[in-house]
């Protein structure tokens, strides 16, 4: 298969890795990191991979619980490096990291967690943010673990509704 876009090389995939992760407010998940960076036609997934290794391994980017972040010396090369990403590869990538942005801010304003009661059930505690503070914490008694993650992840879903159900 012939290569059509203009990420070709390794460095080329490196710079848009860091490119990428310096515009995002938080630590990245590889589904979401790996959706924003093969935007261009010939970049494929192994080359991704292994440029990923890489930054990883020269300390330009850390992961922490299976999160992607870029680092100071990263942010640094990143803004001397940033015109080999190809201006329409940058657009692309500059469109899709605020999407991501979005999605990313919205999680960090929702809190969700159940511990084990030793009584018996599961203690779930969901929270919801804005920029000023916590707007609605509960504290939520589930009968086993599965439905403890089921009302999280229902919490997290549904959050915003939630609240204005509450309120209203």
């Amino acid at each position: 298969m012939d290569n059509y876009g203009f990420v070709r090389d390794k460095l080329n995939i490196k710079c848009l890795i860091l490119f990428i992760l310096k515009r995002l407010p938080a630590p990245v998940g590889r589904d979401m990191l790996t959706e924003l960076t093969l935007i261009d036609n010939a970049t494929n997934y192994f080359d991704y991979i292994e440029c990923l290794t890489e930054l990883e391994r020269s300390g330009l980017i850390m992961v922490t619980n299976e999160m992607y972040r870029i680092t100071p010396i990263g942010i640094r090369d990143a803004e001397e490096m940033e015109d080999k990403v190809p201006y329409t590869v940058r657009m692309k990538a500059l469109a899709g990291t605020e999407r991501a942005a979005k999605i990313l801010e919205r999680e960090s304003l929702i809190k969700t967690r159940h511990v084990e009661k030793p009584e018996g059930g599961y203690k779930v505690t969901l929270s919801l943010s804005d920029s000023l503070g916590e707007m609605l914490k509960m504290d939520v008694l589930a009968g086993s673990e599965k439905q403890a993650e089921e009302m999280e992840r229902r919490f997290r879903k549904n959050a915003e509704s939630i609240y204005i159900r509450i309120t209203s």
